[in-house]
């Protein structure tokens, strides 16, 4: 087997060395990075290297064209701190490779949480054409999905009694009457925010960019950092020095949870590990 077959063999996808040639030169390695992945997901991302020496990740997102929104989406934000997209064709695209640390799995700096919050801010303050951000919704749909939710997973004995009927106790008392919307990241997190050379920070994994609830948003990253008390005091206090608002602490109770379900049921296909993690995660919230 040639190393172009090799490679072709290890991308496994029937057009990833079709769109890589669009670069000029051949593909001479490539290397599979870590991802999340639920059961059945088709979804991967490479870092690849061309025989001149570049360096770009060939991914293909979860959801294609959720993640085609999202790109047409940032690129007129056009925020230096986000992953510069090289190409994209159907459901690949190419992105550039951002040689640093990530922020995954150690105890962030400071600087490093409010750059983060700083960023957040900025995406929530955008106003791009055609899309009606800056505005308010009634969070209803995501109120009674999230009760339909959480009664499914207690069906399913994975909540007990007592933890369903106080999850949708604080869902049905804690959610706004509307909320604001915005330009949203939706997977904020360490695992998705590398230090550069430069010591800057960058985004990475866009994927998710759209238009939803700001105060989702910031639980997400509540859900998905897992900050320690003093680093999350700090994300917002910098989120709202940036621009942004903090949310209402008794409002944000349903926010979390909202996530929290939504992230319980997701993972109900995944490994028995981080299926129990993402259960432990919402039964925290029922006290």
């Amino acid at each position: 087997m040639s190393a172009q077959e090799a490679i072709t063999h290890v991308l496994g996808h029937p057009g990833a060395m079709e769109l890589l040639a669009r670069l000029g030169a051949e593909a001479v390695s490539a290397e599979p990075i870590t991802i999340r992945r639920s059961e059945g997901s088709q979804a991967f991302a490479y870092r690849v290297e061309l025989a001149d020496g570049l360096i770009v990740k060939l991914r293909r997102p979860e959801r294609p064209d959720r993640a085609a929104h999202a790109c047409r989406l940032l690129e007129r934000f056009g925020d230096p701190r986000l992953a510069v997209v090289i190409l994209r064709e159907g459901d690949l695209v190419v992105e550039e490779w951002i040689e640093g640390a990530s922020l995954a799995g150690e105890a962030p700096r400071p600087e490093h949480v409010g750059g983060a919050a700083a960023f957040l801010a900025a995406l929530h303050r955008a106003r791009v054409d055609g899309v009606p951000a800056g505005t308010t919704m009634a969070p209803t749909e995501l109120r009674d999905a999230t009760c339909s939710r959480i009664e499914g997973l207690r069906r399913l004995a994975l909540l007990s009694v007592t933890q369903g009927a106080a999850l949708s106790s604080a869902v049905r008392r804690c959610a706004p009457a509307v909320a604001a919307t915005a330009i949203t990241h939706n997977d904020l997190c360490g695992e998705n925010i590398v230090v550069d050379a430069a010591g800057e920070l960058r985004i990475v994994d866009n994927e998710n960019v759209r238009l939803g609830f700001v105060d989702f948003d910031l639980a997400r990253t509540w859900y998905r950092w897992q900050l320690d008390p003093a680093d999350w005091e700090h994300f917002l206090a910098r989120y709202a020095t940036e621009g942004g608002r903090r949310p209402d602490a008794e409002a944000f109770e349903f926010w979390k949870i909202a996530v929290a379900a939504k992230g319980a049921v997701e993972h109900l296909g995944a490994t028995p590990e981080r299926r129990a993690l993402a259960l432990a995660r919402l039964r925290e919230l029922a006290g």
